[in-house]
């Protein structure tokens, strides 16, 4: 599909109210969503855990040992591990009591300031 079909597409769908359009042409698959439709398509009622500064994550610190498994319980406070940065440690804890449902850091994996580490539900 060459890029004036493409805009061409783009200039009618504005004039449309359609929440989602699929164009198919031959091997060539164009998919066009509304903000609205793909913002409502990622939301999550699980609570997000976020990395409190730029560092390096582990789950242990000292005699504190994270042991963390996808499907346990979680209480309100408790350790889910560090993340040291520029000499200076930081804790994360969990926000909530719930259920760890996902894991998305592993041990000594760089992160970025308030990327997501933890799913609770």
């Amino acid at each position: 599909m060459d890029t004036s079909t493409l805009y061409d597409f783009i200039k009618w769908a504005k004039t449309t109210d359609l929440q989602e359009l699929v164009c198919k042409r031959g091997s060539v698959s164009v998919e066009f969503k509304s903000a609205d439709t793909a913002f409502n398509s990622y939301t999550s009622k699980l609570t997000k855990v976020f990395a409190p500064a730029i560092g390096i994550y582990k789950s242990k610190n000292g005699k504190e040992n994270a042991d963390l498994k996808e499907g346990m319980s979680l209480k309100k406070g408790q350790f889910l591990g560090i993340v040291e940065s520029h000499k200076k440690i930081v804790k994360v804890l969990s926000p909530k009591t719930g259920i760890l449902k996902s894991i998305s850091i592993k041990e000594n994996t760089d992160v970025e300031y308030n990327q997501p580490l933890f799913f609770i539900d």
